[in-house]
């Protein structure tokens, strides 16, 4: 026996106009000019307006559809366009729009609209995206003035808003800046896509570095005259950056010298044995030889000129470090005391010598002889730079703290981190460029007349036998300044 399935109930059919309002999407039916013929209760909803206040009547948005709407018209289905659509009341929303000509035989389009991605951002959305950045962001008008910064700006540079805002602030710019800052605003407005680094000064009198980008702004009436810009601090980039290229420079200078010591050592060292041989046969030969023989002259001139070669061997030795110290605790200031009759022998006599001496300083494990020779050295230095004419020569000694910074900052020589004895010799001479101060302690190096030995090498590879540094500073008509550190002797137990 066949089951027959049973007789679908039929009901009263829904009216098209209740399925049209009971849709949740926004339903609207135009005409080809673009007045509203149906609209929905989703359209109601989503956009503030009831049926009765719009049908009949233009659409709300004549501009915004014109271009969907007169596609529809030709007989095209737009899909899922985008707009900016402004409701009844509140911001603008974002709607995706479906738009296509009416099957119902009148002629229209039928329109369906969506919220696509929410409330469009209005002036205090982006306000406060804008207040929300790390990166400083600005408005300057007329090449000078800041209509607006943004509030990581003024956390930065310590300012109050009254301090930056509708001033000149070209006087906050870097004077090295200032020029490029000027063309940078100029190029913006141009058009150009420009990027810039520049100094900002700020409130406690430190600089940041900043990376600047920018784009040219319209004002109220049309006219391009101020430029929007964000910036980015990188003082902390720019600080590590420039340690890292001083490390890098202190490294091969170590390694460069480390090189020359090397091998000046090790042509100092064998020549050395040879000029032992060479003296002491000529000296056997003058023991052998009458006093009155021709050939006596002769050897005395090869005894000389041997001594004068082993002196230079010894000045080799120094700068390799390889020197023969008798090293003993020493009051460094009672040293150049020691050395006061002879330093005065060494300047002319327009040549002012002045001292200042710091009493019982920390002894330092220092070779006395060798302390004496470096005074006699740099005095010697100092009065070659003041020449002929009237000039200053200072001599102190005083004992200071080296940080960690200072260390860092070291370049020719060791340096560690606590207390240092300092011999410090100025000049008011004739001074040094960049490129002479870069070359001073290579062998052999001089600004006078050739042949003059090793001069500050052997200075300082006794100085780095000690395990002290050097810091110098010059400038072409501004005198040098020679100042060398020596670590504190560490206290003996008992």
């Amino acid at each position: 026996m066949s089951s027959v399935p049973p007789k679908r109930a039929t009901g009263q059919a829904l009216p098209l106009a209740a399925l049209f309002d009971a849709a949740p999407a926004a339903l609207v039916a135009l005409a080809p000019d673009g007045a509203v013929l149906a609209w929905s209760s989703g359209a109601e909803r989503l956009f503030g307006w009831s049926a009765a206040e719009v049908v009949g009547r233009p659409c709300p948005w004549p501009q915004g559809l014109a271009p969907l709407l007169e596609r529809a018209v030709r007989g095209e289905t737009v899909e899922s366009a985008l707009l900016q659509l402004a409701p009844r009341d509140g911001p603008p929303l974002l709607i995706s729009a479906s738009l296509s000509p009416l099957r119902s035989g009148q002629e229209g389009v039928s329109a369906v609209f969506v919220r696509a991605a929410g409330a469009a951002p209005d002036e205090g959305d982006f306000r406060a995206m804008v207040e929300s950045l790390e990166d400083f962001v600005g408005i300057t008008l007329h090449e000078k003035q800041r209509i607006y910064v943004s509030p990581s700006f003024l956390r930065a540079t310590g300012y109050a808003p009254a301090e930056v805002l509708n001033n000149d602030f070209r006087a906050l710019i870097h004077p090295d800046d200032l020029a490029a800052v000027e063309r940078f605003f100029h190029a913006t407005l141009a058009g150009a896509s420009t990027r810039l680094e520049y100094r900002f000064l700020c409130k406690d009198g430190c600089y940041l570095s900043l990376e600047a980008q920018a784009r040219p702004l319209a004002g109220p009436d049309g006219r391009i005259d101020r430029v929007l810009w964000s910036s980015r601090d990188v003082t902390e980039r720019k600080r590590a950056e420039e340690e890292r290229a001083a490390l890098e420079r202190k490294v091969q200078e170590a390694q460069r010298l480390e090189g020359l010591g090397v091998l000046a050592g090790g042509i100092a060292h064998d020549f050395n044995n040879l000029l032992t041989t060479v003296i002491g046969f000529a000296s056997l030969a003058a023991k052998d030889l009458p006093s009155d023989s021709p050939v006596q002259p002769y050897l005395a001139q090869i005894e000389a000129a041997g001594q004068r070669a082993a002196e230079l061997c010894q000045q080799m030795l120094a700068y390799a470090g390889k020197g023969r110290f008798h090293v003993e605790p020493a009051d460094l200031s009672a040293v150049v005391r020691d050395t006061w009759a002879l330093l005065h022998l060494s300047v002319s006599r327009n040549a002012v010598l002045s001292f200042r001496l710091t009493p019982d300083l920390p002894p330092i494990l220092a070779d006395v002889n060798q302390l004496r020779q470096i005074v006699l050295s740099l005095v010697a230095n100092a009065a070659e730079a003041l020449g002929a004419g009237e000039g200053l020569i200072v001599v102190a000694t005083e004992c200071v703290y080296v940080n960690a910074t200072t260390v860092a900052s070291l370049r020719h020589g060791d340096g560690t981190e606590g207390e240092h004895v300092v011999l410090e010799v100025s000049d008011t001479g004739c001074g040094m460029d960049e490129a002479t101060l870069e070359r001073i302690f290579e062998p052999f190096f001089t600004t006078k007349f050739p042949g003059r030995g090793l001069g500050l090498a052997a200075l300082l590879g006794i100085v780095r036998s000690h395990k002290g540094a050097i810091q110098v500073t010059s400038a072409p008509g501004a005198g040098s300044t020679f100042r060398l550190l020596f670590p504190v002797a560490a206290p003996q137990r008992e």
